[in-house]
């Protein structure tokens, strides 16, 4: 199979995890993929059997004349959806000032709608997917860690707090509304004289520093900091996505809270894979999201759950290693790229 596949860009976590690392695996068995990093009507597409390409494209500036082009050709489109188009109120494209949120979502559904085949990442979103599109052909493909990716290798010694505990929390600015609900844990943990003596909260991120993303990472940080009352968290600002990775390196515990609606029960336990591929345990909010992973972390629906879950995590050395242990090898049996490829494959 030949196959031309659009990453929009190196910085993208869903290019990276959606395409650019399952492609080069397809690569490795044989297929030829060529990589192109835009959108245009100029792009030479002779020879292929499959278009790729990501949601991410329709954010406004989706060039559907080379999909009509390349449709034209008698070439299959395929697109790769791992997100819900209905977003809650709270995700920045809805409130950015920069965005039409009716047009990205229009420009979201006209891409799928173009394509012969959808690729996505959970059953739940498959679900709404074909509710919406009768009689177009979805697939699961789920998410998985590139292993042999320099940066998910063991987890370096940390540089910084080496004597204290890090719990961390990894995410990009489209998380904004899904930390409220540490405001009050982080109180009561940061009130805690055992917690503030020998913890510390890491907040990191791949977005870079533009007017938007600023006001997120200031209203996350207050969230964190209890609005600068504690001093023992650290930032770890926007990196490109092939070094994301680093900033678990620095951490002990992962977590990773999000709020029980639709939009959130669509995505995938990305955030459960990336602290398995580093050996971490995670501690997540109780929703479907992270519980059908099947894997043994701690899940939380409550304040209080959040500061038991965190204070025993924090103060247990050795069930933290446990924990970890269990579910780095949990992700390295049950999620892997090449047999997420075959899913990919079964339905062309």
């Amino acid at each position: 199979m030949r196959f031309l596949v659009c990453v929009k860009s190196e910085y993208n976590a869903i290019s990276y995890h959606r395409l650019k690392k399952p492609f080069e695996y397809l690569q490795k068995e044989g297929h030829h993929c060529d990589f192109i990093d835009n959108f245009t009507n100029d792009v030479v597409i002779d020879g292929y059997d499959y278009f790729v390409y990501n949601r991410s494209i329709g954010y406004g500036d989706a060039d559907f004349g080379l999909i009509e082009k390349v449709k034209a050709e008698g070439i299959k489109v395929i697109i790769d959806v791992d997100d819900l188009w209905e977003l809650p109120e709270n995700h920045p494209i809805v409130w950015r000032d920069d965005v039409d949120y009716d047009e990205w979502k229009n420009n979201f559904l006209m891409n799928i709608a173009f394509a012969d085949y959808v690729w996505t990442s959970t059953e739940y979103l498959k679900a709404i997917i074909e509710d919406h599109f009768t009689n177009k052909p979805v697939i699961v493909a789920k998410n998985a860690i590139d292993l042999n990716d320099p940066q998910w290798g063991d987890r370096k010694l940390k540089s910084k707090n080496r004597n204290k505990t890090v719990i961390g929390y990894a995410g990009s600015t489209t998380h904004y509304g899904d930390l409220d609900q540490m405001k009050i844990p982080f109180r009561r943990l940061n009130n805690n004289k055992v917690f503030r003596r020998n913890m510390v909260l890491q907040l990191s991120g791949v977005d870079f520093v533009t007017p938007y993303a600023k006001k997120v990472w200031h209203h996350q940080l207050g969230i964190f900091t209890d609005d600068g009352k504690n001093k023992n968290v650290f930032i770890s600002g926007g990196v490109r996505v092939n070094q994301y990775a680093r900033f678990f390196d620095q951490m002990d515990i992962v977590i990773a809270p999000l709020l029980d609606n639709e939009f959130n029960r669509c995505k995938s336990e990305l955030k459960v894979l990336e602290a398995g591929a580093k050996w971490l345990p995670f501690i997540g909010s109780d929703m479907v999201t992270f519980s059908r992973t099947g894997a043994n972390i701690d899940l939380c629906s409550n304040g209080d759950e959040w500061v038991e879950s965190i204070l025993e995590l924090s103060l247990d050395k050795s069930l933290r290693e446990s924990l970890g242990k269990e579910l780095g090898e949990y992700v390295r049996d049950m999620y892997k790229i090449d047999k997420e490829n075959q899913a990919r494959l079964s339905i062309l």
